[in-house]
């Protein structure tokens, strides 16, 4: 190849439709051209050479005959572009085709789509390929977004309505402002809050969640009988489904959504330890190679923000905790408790997007709650009592003390 030619495609009457395939190929399947042009190159060149005869193979000759547009686009790219396209993917000259505009930040690699359909192509049963078409709709690349300041604004809120757990917010808080001033996603360490229940644990995490704008999933450690709720259970079973790590990353186009990992010191409680299947995900390096078994291929699921609770950290697997930032949490005195139940009406209200409900509750109501109420999870239950009386009563909808069961002494 001479000098003159290197680092470009030589013209060619085919090479519009050439970039037309390739660019749709690469569309479809959810990578950048180059990343696809360097892979389907490989199998190309297998399959026409004689190296391959394997099923996988064959299921690649099938993939470059729909994606490529034909023969024609094939034989192009197996006599010409060879040579030409490493060279080009070496000095960074891929196509004459400007990339598609992505969102602003950087885009993260979920699954190989290739392997994915590869395996997706040899699935028969129904139940099954529900959740193969449900993760290839996903797509195989997640937007990982540079955080905003009204996203910060959200977290420093937090430090505010939260007090008790303002160690736990500056960790995110020193997260955003290393990702800001790198210009990049945030990059957050395991989370291990250790307290006693009902200290707001498990909300703080979906508070983080929302204020980030990230979705988020609860994994409840009791409930976990073995470790392929984790990581998926074999595609062999007829009541096989994928593990609820990837499941959290199905349906989002977000690179880090928040695992909250509950009562983690009960992992070790069930059949089958799960123990192991955390280390290995808990760990940046084994968790970009995160392998489910019902899908059969790997997942990068480092970029995930996990959080986890505990109330007796004693009782954790030593190995499984050194994973963890371990942050203490008290229970939160009158003055924190106060302003966490604030917090909390104001996370409540959203959930009836289509009631006018007052912004805050009445202080003496407030006052009354923190007395009698220190249980979160007794606190939603109080807020929909509430709620109930008060659209009982006609006109506009208020949210008086008695509602929430203060005495008549206080409503004076």
């Amino acid at each position: 190849m001479s000098h003159e030619t290197r680092g470009r495609f030589r013209p060619h009457k085919n090479d519009p439709y050439l970039h037309a395939a390739i660019n749709e190929a690469a569309k479809l399947s959810g990578a950048a051209p180059g990343a696809w042009i360097h892979s389907r190159l490989r199998a190309c060149l297998d399959i026409e050479l004689g190296q391959g005869d394997s099923a996988a193979s064959k299921s690649s000759r099938a993939n470059l005959v729909r994606w490529a547009a034909g023969h024609a686009a094939l034989d192009l790219a197996r006599l010409r572009c060879a040579e030409d396209i490493c060279d080009n993917l070496a000095s960074g000259d891929v196509a004459r085709t400007p990339p598609a505009p992505r969102s602003p930040g950087a885009r993260h690699q979920l699954y190989d789509p290739l392997a994915i359909e590869a395996v997706a192509a040899r699935v028969t049963e129904k139940e099954h390929r529900v959740h193969f078409d449900a993760l290839i709709r996903s797509q195989a690349t997640r937007d990982r977004p540079i955080l905003s300041r009204t996203q910060e604004s959200n977290v420093r809120r937090l430090a505010i309505d939260a007090p008790h757990l303002a160690q736990a917010t500056q960790a995110v808080l020193d997260a955003i402002a290393i990702a800001r001033r790198a210009k990049g996603p945030p990059r957050l360490a395991p989370i291990l809050l250790s307290g006693p229940p009902a200290s707001g644990k498990s909300w703080w995490a979906r508070q983080i969640a929302q204020a980030l704008g990230f979705p988020a999933t609860t994994i409840v450690m009791p409930k976990v009988t073995a470790s392929f709720v984790l990581s998926g259970s074999t595609a062999s079973w007829s009541s096989a489904r994928p593990g609820r790590i990837v499941e959290a990353f199905i349906g989002t186009h977000v690179a880090s959504p928040v695992i909250i990992i509950d009562e983690i010191e009960k992992a070790s409680a069930a059949r089958y330890d799960p123990t192991p299947v955390l280390l290995d995900l808990l760990d940046h390096a084994s968790a970009s190679r995160w392998h489910d078994e019902f899908f059969g291929v790997e997942f990068d699921v480092s970029s995930a923000i996990f959080v986890a609770t505990c109330n007796s950290p004693g009782l954790l697997d030593p190995a499984l905790r050194s994973r963890f930032r371990e942050i203490g949490i008290r229970t939160p005195d009158a003055g924190s408790l106060q302003a966490v139940i604030q917090s909390a009406w104001r996370s409540h209200r959203d959930l009836y997007p289509g009631l006018r409900l007052p912004a805050a509750l009445p202080e003496s109501a407030i006052r009354h709650l923190a007395r009698t109420q220190p249980d979160m999870r007794m606190l939603q239950r109080c807020f929909d009592d509430a709620i109930a009386r008060a659209v009982r009563r006609p006109g506009r909808i208020r949210i008086i003390p008695a509602d929430l069961g203060a005495p008549s002494v206080e409503l004076a």
